[in-house]
C-alpha cells in the first residue's frame, strides 16, 4: 500500500483513526491530486466525493479548477464551463491560472461561444506568454470566422523570410477551399 494510503488508513489498537484530521484531509488532498495528475478515469468521481467529505477546505478551489479540466479532457465542454465558471481561476498559481483559462476559452470555442473565447484567449495572451501564438492564432481564427478578414491576416505571423503577399494569398486560398 502507497505510504499516503497506508497514513490515511492508520488504526490505533481499538480500531479508532489514529492520524489527525488536518492532516488525514490533506493527505487525501494528495491522494485526489494525485489520481487527477495520472489521469485516472475515475478522477472527477474522487475529486466530487473530497468535496463533499471537506466542504470547508481550503482547496475547494483548485478541486472545482481540477474537476473542470478532467470535463475538458474528457470533452464534456458544457460541463467544464459550468465548474470553471464555479471557481475562481485568480486564486490559482500563475502557471496553473494560464493553463485552466487557456482551457476554459477553448470551451467558449468549441460551444460556439466566440465572443466569449476571444475575450479569454486576449486576457491570456495579455497576462502571459506561454499561450501567446496559441492564443493570437485562436484569435486570429475567430475573426476569420466572423469574415474580418483584414483583421484576421494582421492576427497572423509574418514567417521568416517571406513577403506579405505569402501570408495574403494563404487567407485567400483559405477563402476559397474553406
Amino acid at each position: 500500500m502507497p505510504p499516503l494510503q497506508a497514513f490515511i488508513k492508520q488504526t490505533d489498537a481499538e480500531g479508532a483513526p489514529v492520524s489527525a484530521a488536518g492532516n488525514k484531509e490533506e493527505a487525501e488532498y494528495m491522494l485526489v491530486c494525485a489520481e487527477y495528475e495520472l489521469r485516472n478515469p475515475n478522477s472527477i468521481e474522487l475529486l466530487r466525493e473530497y468535496l463533499d467529505t471537506y466542504p470547508d477546505t481550503p482547496h475547494a478551489n483548485r478541486i472545482c479548477a481540477l474537476i473542470a479540466s478532467a470535463y475538458f479532457f474528457e470533452g464534456k465542454y458544457d460541463d467544464a464551463l459550468a465548474m470553471f465558471n464555479s471557481s475562481r481561476l485568480d486564486l490559482l498559481s500563475n502557471e496553473e491560472r494560464d493553463d485552466m483559462t487557456y482551457r476554459l476559452a477553448t470551451c467558449y470555442l468549441k460551444t460556439g461561444n466566440v465572443k466569449e473565447a476571444a475575450i479569454w484567449f486576449e486576457t491570456l495572451r495579455s497576462t502571459g506568454s506561454r499561450y501567446t501564438a496559441d492564443c493570437t492564432y485562436y484569435l486570429a481564427y475567430i475573426r476569420y470566422s466572423q469574415q474580418r478578414y483584414d483583421d484576421a491576416l494582421n492576427g497572423l505571423p509574418q514567417p521568416a523570410g517571406q513577403c506579405q503577399n505569402t501570408r495574403r494569398s494563404y487567407l485567400i486560398t483559405s477563402r476559397k477551399y474553406i
